[in-house]
């Protein structure tokens, strides 16, 4: 792993070291893009997560010029996805392979796996296949990922996914306000039903703190 942080390098390979033991050894951090790069077998595949906008082009200019032609550079932000597919089309012009993966689970996801997106060539996502399988969330129909289609198509489909789980949240709430009488107890009634939620497969941080402002205002003496 490579951050332009020298701090954050090294608190990461120290946190490795303390909670992975042996397998530690399969991380090693650097500080420079340049050594970074190079120590990657070719063809090499290099993802980074920034966030979005300009944030973006500036890691794959970076990059672009440190990798070569059958490279695979993956974005695993929430980027708009008409972006991805202007960032591929140019990319492929040096033949640098380029997708866009969506990534879903927060901190839950870090730990017991998310759900990953990936969009793009499909060379890329062949040979990144194994590692996403073995590191998405598993389910008994199969790992929490699949290939999505073409560039951009991966960003999209997350796209939709973070607005369908707000959309959830909005007309849950509107039934709420719409039809109840907000009184204490049903304003506590209100809160337990996104924890409710959150304690069942759809643990996201945004269920975490639709909950918590609904109790923190009756904390504070709101209706």
């Amino acid at each position: 792993m490579c951050n332009r942080s020298p701090q954050k390098v090294d608190e990461c390979v120290a946190r490795a070291q303390k909670e992975l033991g042996e397998k530690a050894a399969n991380l090693q951090g650097f500080k420079d893009p340049k050594e970074f790069v190079a120590s990657l077998a070719k063809p090499r595949t290099v993802m980074f997560l920034v966030q979005a906008g300009a944030p973006v082009d500036q890691s794959i200019e970076l990059f672009k010029g440190l990798l070569e032609e059958g490279d695979l550079l993956i974005d695993g932000g929430n980027e708009y996805f008409h972006n991805t597919r202007r960032r591929g089309t140019d990319l492929a012009k040096s033949g640098i392979l380029y997708m866009g993966m969506g990534i879903s689970g927060g901190e839950e996801g870090a730990r017991n796996g998310p759900a990953l997106m990936p969009g793009g060539p499909k060379e890329g996502f062949d040979r990144i296949k194994p590692i996403i399988e073995a590191v998405a969330a598993q389910t008994p129909s199969g790992p929490c990922t699949t290939y999505i289609g073409p560039d951009g198509s991966g960003n999209y489909v997350k796209m939709v996914h973070n607005g369908k789980t707000l959309l959830a949240l909005r007309e849950a709430r509107s039934s709420n306000t719409n039809f109840l009488v907000f009184r204490r107890n049903r304003v506590r009634r209100h809160a337990a039903y996104f924890r409710g939620l959150h304690d069942l497969e759809v643990r996201r941080r945004l269920l975490e703190r639709r909950a918590f402002w609904h109790l923190w205002g009756v904390e504070q003496g709101g209706a």
